[in-house]
């Protein structure tokens, strides 16, 4: 999310990526309604990185915490439409009992999603030379 955040510029690029991704991912599954709603987690996930990125206009650039920081926010946010289909299909008691099965499982995504955001801010400044290099050719 980041590198393309980065090397287009352009608020709504991480969104489409996560819309098109859902939708390629999730189309072949067979629970439709679970498709549905995890698809909807990673729409939502880029949609909330793309506004959380996009949303500071400063002359410096992003730090490398904000943009850790925004990593976060997205990562939880893309778990709250699965939350959601638990919380209406099981209930109030059940979400209760079923959240502490699941809560590793969203600790896991939002960990790999900052490593995910650390690895770019790493491999950004090889990627944004790359990309000025073939600019000039």
């Amino acid at each position: 999310m980041l590198v393309l955040a980065r090397i287009s510029g352009r608020f709504g690029r991480v969104t489409i990526m996560a819309m098109v991704s859902s939708f390629a991912t999730r189309i072949s599954r067979s629970i439709q309604i679970y498709s549905l709603f995890v698809g909807l987690g990673y729409v939502v996930g880029g949609l909330v990185f793309d506004l959380l990125y996009f949303l500071p206009k400063s002359k410096k650039g992003i730090s490398k915490k904000y943009t850790i920081f925004v990593s976060l926010v997205s990562g939880v946010v893309a778990s709250i439409p699965y939350m959601l289909l638990y919380l209406f299909t099981l209930g109030f008691y059940g979400f209760l009992v079923w959240f502490p099965t699941y809560a590793p499982d969203m600790v896991k995504s939002v960990i790999l999603s900052i490593l995910g955001t650390s690895t770019g801010l790493l491999i950004l400044p090889l990627i944004e030379t790359g990309v000025a290099y073939l600019h000039r050719k």
